[in-house]
């Protein structure tokens, strides 16, 4: 198997069909772990551009595989957004392919495009992802050291990686007194 492929599949959400969507399992540490109960990403758009469901055009259903209660994530997603800081919507939910019972899953929104367009007004900017290893550290000024520990998702055809090594080193070398000002620099606000 890999987790680059989608395959093309019709997808029944609380009753209503949504037919020619893609699915294919999540990759880094949700494939890589030994249970069979994989976790998927669900694109509503890939094989017809105007498929959505309720405006999103992906969503994933994480498997919980870190965290056998399925309550960390959905609590902390939930918590942040009632604290007004942007981040995904999650919900819980039973998956069945072919009427088959899959298991018990967290749907959770996609952080793309589309959630940058619905938080901020716009998608411009470098959007970058640390699974599994991009963990906020200051690695030095070399660009290729941050290239391996993140992917770059960003709307343009270039990424300017400045501003990930810029924040890094803005949270790993700021005095705790100069910190929480300091953070008005560094991030969009």
């Amino acid at each position: 198997y890999t987790t680059d492929v989608y395959m093309k599949c019709d997808i029944t959400f609380d009753g209503r069909l949504m037919p020619n969507c893609g699915i294919k399992f999540k990759g880094n540490s949700s494939y890589n772990n030994p249970s069979q109960k994989k976790s998927f990403k669900l694109d509503f758009n890939l094989y017809d551009s105007t498929g959505n469901l309720d405006g999103e055009k992906k969503l994933n259903l994480n498997n919980g595989f870190k965290d056998p209660t399925f309550i960390r994530e959905k609590l902390t997603n939930d918590w942040l957004i009632e604290n007004g800081v942007f981040a995904p919507r999650a919900a819980y939910a039973n998956v069945y392919i072919n009427n088959v019972l899959w298991g018990f899953y967290i749907s959770v929104e996609e952080i793309d495009n589309t959630f940058l367009d619905l938080r901020f007004g716009n998608s411009s900017g470098n959007l970058y992802k640390g699974d599994p290893h991009g963990d906020l550290r200051f690695l030095g000024g070399n660009l290729s050291a941050y290239q391996s520990a993140y992917e770059a998702h960003s709307s343009g055809d270039s990424v300017d990686w400045s501003d990930l090594i810029h924040l890094t080193k803005n949270i790993n070398q700021t005095s705790d007194t100069e910190f929480p000002d300091s953070l008005d620099v560094v991030l969009d606000k």
